[in-house]
C-alpha cells in the first residue's frame, strides 16, 4: 500500500523519496516493484532513518516501531496503521507479551499522529490506547483490477491469497472447508497466491503461485471463479476488494476491517471466523448457483469503485497538507 501511495502521489506532482534500512546489498524498493520514485536512500542498519529525512516536508512511517526513531524530533511525521498481530492481541509467545505491550505503549503514546486504515482499527486504538484517529482506507486501481469475461473452466478455480505461514489468515479453516466441499462430490482446483509455497496434503489439487507480478495477480483474479478469504482478523483486508473489482465472487469471514466494504448477501457471503460448515456451504452455493454468482459479481464491482484511488489519494493528500 505504501508503494501504491508513492506512485499515485508522485503522479500528482509530489517529490517522493523512498527510505529503507538495510545492509549495503539491500535494494530500497522491492525487486518485484515496478514503481519509480524521485530518490532512493539506503540507510545503514546501525543508523537512524530520521537522520536522513531532514530535507523532507513530511515522512510517512511504514511500521509501528519506526516511530521510536522520531520521538522528540522536529520532523513532521505520521504513521498509517494497517494493523498487525500484536495490536490485535495475537502474541503466541507468552514470554514476549510484557515487553511487546510496553514497546507498543511507548510507540502509540509518543504523540506522533496516527491514521487508521479502517473504522475497526480506529476502534481498537481507541479501546487500547485512548487514541482518536482519522480513517483513511486503502485504495484500489479499478483501471487495473477490472472484470474480464472468461468461460468457467471444468473444474472451477478457487483462489486463496496470503502467506501460508501467517496463522491469523486462517488457511487451515479454508482447507478444511474445501475438504467438505470436495467430499460432497463437487470438483474444483485451487490456486494460491503466496510469498512462499508450503506443501499441503489435500484431496484436491493446489497450484502455488509465488510472488507474482501485479499484472499476473490481476489475471489470476479475473480467471478465478471464487475467492475464499478466511482471516480471523484484518486491519482492512485488501484481497476481497481486489477480487470484487475483478468481478470475482467472494466468500469470507467477518475479520473486522472488511466491514469497511463487505455486506453479506450483497457483495459477498460472510461468516464468522472458523465457521467451517458455513464457509463450505457458501462455496458450494457460489459454484453451483449462477444467480448468486452474478449478483456478487455486479455488486462487488460497484463496491470496489467506491475505493478507487482517484477518491482515496486526494483524501490522503488533504490530510498531509493539514500537517504542514
Amino acid at each position: 500500500m505504501l508503494l501504491n501511495q508513492m506512485e499515485k502521489l508522485r503522479k500528482r506532482g509530489h517529490h517522493i523519496t523512498a527510505f529503507f534500512k538495510g545492509d549495503k546489498e539491500s535494494s530500497v524498493l522491492p525487486p518485484w516493484s515496478e514503481i519509480s520514485v524521485d530518490k532512493e536512500v539506503l540507510v545503514p542498519t546501525h543508523e537512524l532513518v530520521e537522520q536522513y529525512t531532514k530535507n523532507c516536508d513530511l515522512v510517512v512511517i511504514g511500521w509501528i516501531y519506526q516511530l521510536l526513531e522520531f520521538i522528540g524530533k522536529d520532523t513532521k511525521v505520521f504513521y498509517w496503521e494497517q494493523g498487525h498481530e500484536s495490536l490485535f492481541g495475537d502474541i503466541p509467545n507468552y514470554a514476549q507479551i510484557p515487553s511487546i505491550r510496553h514497546s507498543l505503549e511507548v510507540c502509540y503514546q509518543a504523540g506522533i499522529p496516527i491514521v487508521s486504515v479502517s473504522s475497526f482499527v480506529a476502534k481498537v486504538l481507541k479501546a487500547r490506547y485512548s487514541l482518536d484517529t482519522p480513517v483513511i482506507t486503502n485504495g484500489i486501481d479499478i483501471s487495473l483490477f477490472k472484470p474480464k469475461h472468461h468461460s468457467t473452466a471444468a473444474p472451477p478455480t478457487i483462489l486463496l491469497v496470503g502467506s501460508p505461514s501467517l496463522r491469523f489468515k486462517g488457511f487451515t479453516d479454508a482447507l478444511n472447508a474445501l475438504e467438505h466441499v470436495w467430499n460432497s462430490g463437487l470438483r474444483f482446483q485451487v490456486k494460491w497466491i503466496c510469498q512462499h509455497s508450503t506443501e499441503h496434503n489435500t484431496l484436491f489439487p493446489i497450484t502455488y503461485i509465488v510472488q507474482p507480478r501485479q499484472e499476473e495477480i490481476v489475471e489470476i483474479y479475473q480467471q478465478a471463479d471464487l475467492l475464499l478469504f478466511t482471516s480471523w482478523y484484518e486491519g482492512f483486508g485488501l484481497p476481497p476488494l481486489e477480487a470484487m473489482a475483478c468481478g470475482t465472487p467472494v466468500v469470507l469471514t467477518n475479520s473486522g476491517g472488511i466491514q469497511e466494504y463487505a455486506v453479506h448477501n450483497y457483495n459477498c457471503l460472510l461468516h464468522f471466523p472458523s465457521d467451517i460448515q458455513g464457509l463450505a456451504k457458501s462455496v458450494t452455493e457460489v459454484l453451483t448457483d449462477d444467480l448468486i454468482k452474478e449478483r456478487l459479481r455486479i455488486n462487488g464491482r460497484t463496491t470496489a469503485e467506491k475505493f478507487n484511488y482517484d477518491q482515496v489519494i486526494p483524501e490522503l493528500e488533504n490530510y498531509m497538507r493539514s500537517m504542514l
